[in-house]
């Protein structure tokens, strides 16, 4: 699952409007360590891709900082091999959209479903352990959802967040660790 170091050097390199643009679909912000106590989520491991790691050391890049791992990102998007051509799925089956291993998650728990005006409403599926958006519980008739409220799926919350509101986070904590400098 990628962290914030994945974006970082983009946050560096583009305005907002142009990474809002590169990334025209909302991600799920969640804290590395928010859930660890009382869950099982995946394994604690960090990795990077190719890319990412092929820039670090083609280029001359500045030292990003180590809150940028603090910080799961998960795209909010569509599989390819996933049926519901109008849906996004959400649970702990990987043959979900977007995967949350956690068990305190269903296996098919939600979907989020994109509208054609950008918006996104979510509805929970019967899942065992709930959805809420902020302190409002989902049930089965979509709900609408909007960049900086918290999800939560069971036990595990996260942030969702639009293009530029991952922008904002992404470059508030480079802006910091510039300063600590």
């Amino acid at each position: 699952m990628p962290s914030l170091f994945e974006y970082a050097n983009w946050v560096r390199q583009l305005r907002r409007e142009q990474f809002a643009s590169k990334y025209a679909h909302p991600f799920l912000l969640r804290t590395a360590e928010s859930d660890a106590a009382e869950s099982n989520w995946g394994f604690n491991t960090r990795t990077f891709s190719p890319e990412v790691m092929a820039k670090a050391i083609s280029e001359d890049v500045k030292p990003l900082p180590s809150e940028l791992g603090d910080y799961d990102v998960i795209a909010v998007l569509k599989a390819l091999h996933n049926p519901w051509p109008d849906r996004i799925s959400v649970g702990r089956a990987h043959n979900n959209d977007v995967v949350l291993p956690d068990h305190s998650i269903s296996k098919l728990h939600a979907h989020f479903l994109p509208q054609s005006n950008g918006t996104m409403l979510l509805t929970d599926v019967g899942s065992s352990n709930g959805t809420r958006v902020n302190s409002s519980t989902v049930a089965q008739e979509p709900m609408p959802i909007q960049s900086g409220d918290a999800v939560t799926f069971g036990a595990v919350t996260l942030t969702f967040l639009d293009a530029g509101g991952l922008y904002d986070v992404v470059a508030k904590i480079l802006a910091v660790g510039a300063q600590d400098r």
